[in-house]
């Protein structure tokens, strides 16, 4: 301010600058397409933030819901956007990854043979087959021919007995 000699009321306004925030996105124990595991944001107070922009991380064997305000949240937050008004100037705040346990089918083809149950459904990640919906069973074999084991559709030297199929351990659908 010049010095000014004052002759009469004088008013003076505030002027405000927006703070910055910052917003940090937490993979929780998954990553995003550049191998990090946060990603951080900063703009002004009072902004918003669409979270269909956050790049969503990727987990093996997992589905991404979300984000919630917590690392051990089971559902995320709802709403399409975060709002910089909601963080403190001096703080920031974290935004955690959601994720829910992926689920596979196993489709048991009988190759011309009979079989009750073609699907062995609801088989966690990384867990056997025996855990899922249905059950593993030979099928009744067409005239003239015995059951001789399972064979992996898109890996044909991959064979298995029953048992063996029963207890093998799922990564992704299979055929």
């Amino acid at each position: 301010m010049d010095d000014q000699a004052v002759n009469g009321d004088v008013t003076y306004e505030a002027q405000w600058q927006a703070g910055n925030v910052t917003i940090n996105f937490n993979a929780n124990s998954g990553v995003f397409t550049d191998s990090t595991s946060v990603k951080s944001y900063t703009q002004d107070y009072n902004t918003s933030v669409a979270l269909n922009h956050i790049p969503a991380p990727k987990k093996t064997g997992y589905n991404f819901l979300g984000w919630a305000e917590t690392s051990v949240a089971a559902s995320p937050i709802t709403g399409t956007s975060v709002t910089f008004s909601d963080i403190t100037t001096s703080g920031g705040k974290t935004y955690y990854a959601v994720w829910e346990i992926a689920s596979y089918t196993v489709t048991l083809n009988p190759n011309g043979g009979t079989l009750t149950t073609t699907q062995i459904t609801d088989i966690a990640y990384n867990t056997a087959v025996s855990t899922g919906t249905g059950t593993v069973a030979e099928p009744a074999a067409p005239a003239g021919y015995t059951f001789d084991c399972w064979v992996e559709a898109d890996n044909p030297s991959n064979t298995y007995t029953t048992d063996e199929l029963e207890a093998y351990v799922v990564t992704a659908d299979k055929t």
